[in-house]
């Protein structure tokens, strides 16, 4: 359905990426994926056409969701490139007011940071 909804936005649809949408198709609705796949002109049967090889370049996410903790609490998240560290995603949380009104006026006893993930901030009354 995700692709369904990002693809239906497209301006045209390239013949390639239909055959590939159809060809995945088949093993839910294989009777209209049939009539698709011969109206697309694809050749032969759908039901013995190799399926598509994946292209895992495409599986790679370059953007991580980073969620920061203050004392086990979820405070916030942030959309930054993959493999960031530990020092770059503090600054971004104390930077960030909902985050250090919850810091302010205490001492960070621990750090807990899980790379790609999460950043935990624990505090102690000064």
């Amino acid at each position: 359905m995700e692709f369904v909804n990002d693809f239906s936005k497209l301006p045209s649809y390239p013949k390639t990426v239909l055959l590939m949408a159809t060809h995945a198709l088949n093993p839910l609705a294989p009777h209209l994926a049939e009539e698709v796949w011969s109206i697309l002109g694809g050749e032969g049967d759908l039901s013995y056409a190799p399926f598509p090889e994946v292209d895992e370049t495409y599986l790679v996410e370059e953007m991580i969701t980073y969620v920061v903790q203050v004392n086990g609490k979820l405070r916030g998240r942030f959309d930054m490139p993959k493999d960031q560290s530990e020092d770059v995603i503090m600054e971004c949380a104390l930077e960030n007011p909902n985050i250090n009104k919850h810091i302010e006026g205490e001492d960070i006893a621990r750090v807990i940071f899980v790379p790609n993930k999460l950043l935990n901030i624990v505090t102690r009354k000064k």
